[in-house]
């Protein structure tokens, strides 16, 4: 009966199964203890006589130990419960930590797409609006005779020589706070004034342009003494109005357009070897 406060521990057995186990088993505890205690009670108030009750010497005996059971078990409990949320806690700040990684590599590859306040915006509001600009300073470069060097590497070469010339431009952009736009083939195309407007920007993009045609220079020599194919290179730039946006939905572009990018392109095809060929627009400038 409930001389013993024995019936006490069927308490434990619906938040140790909750705990150890799982919910269902939970519920199906909870209803059998439930269920058991009203049993026995009905009995009880019915008269029903137990047989082997227990000394009234001794109730006091059994109350101390069920309830010191029950306290220890329930600590135990309690113990697994903390070391429980502990583990899911840690677990969480694993998780926003590799979460923190992943964002931050998704915004510099995203950076490597996009100027940065395009980027910005286009992760606030999901969406980039078409900019016009004044006084952009377009650069292009190209490689002479690229077919015909290109046939005396192989596909492995190629792709290495131009990843270690492109990826050289990249350095002297960011040098310069000039803007990579795109590469197409062995083309190369990128802008300077698109971020923050300044009277040294066809400067600072000029001097990039000499820079990227030095290193080229450099980089044929070394390649000749090493009996390797090199590329020639010329660059165009001029400077004037353009309109900036972002293309497409799957593999979006940033790209420019008007007449200045056109210009800039017919300054790189009539430009000379190892030169810089401005417009009189960018001289003046």
């Amino acid at each position: 009966g409930f001389e013993s406060g024995t019936l006490v521990w069927y308490a434990v057995l619906p938040i140790a199964s909750l705990l150890l186990v799982n919910k269902m088993s939970s519920y199906i505890w909870s209803s059998i203890c439930i269920a058991v205690v009203i049993f026995i009670g009905v009995l009880q108030i019915q008269g029903y006589a137990f047989e082997n009750q227990i000394d009234p010497a001794y109730v006091h005996h059994f109350n101390i130990s069920t309830i010191s059971g029950i306290v220890f078990m329930l600590f135990l409990i309690a113990l697994v419960f903390e070391n429980t949320k502990q583990d899911a806690f840690n677990q969480l700040e694993k998780n926003n930590i590799q979460l923190a990684k992943e964002k931050k590599r998704s915004d510099n590859l995203l950076l490597n797409i996009l100027p940065l306040e395009v980027a910005e915006e286009l992760k606030e509001t999901g969406e980039s609006q078409a900019r016009d600009f004044d006084n952009v300073t377009v650069l292009f470069t190209d490689f002479k005779e690229f077919t015909e060097t290109a046939e005396k590497m192989s596909a492995k070469e190629l792709v290495h020589e131009i990843n270690s010339c492109f990826k050289a431009f990249d350095e002297i952009l960011d040098k310069y706070n000039v803007e990579k736009i795109k590469t197409i083939g062995d083309s190369y195309m990128a802008a300077g004034g698109l971020t923050t407007p300044r009277l040294s920007e066809p400067h600072d993009t000029t001097l990039a342009a000499l820079e990227m045609q030095k290193f080229m220079i450099n980089r044929k020599q070394e390649n000749s003494a090493l009996g390797k194919a090199a590329f020639d290179m010329r660059v165009g730039i001029h400077t004037g109005p353009v309109v900036a946006g972002i293309v497409g939905v799957k593999k979006f572009q940033y790209d420019l357009w008007g007449d200045t990018v056109n210009t800039a392109s017919r300054m790189e095809t009539n430009g000379e070897i190892g030169k810089i060929n401005i417009s009189q627009t960018t001289y003046d400038l």
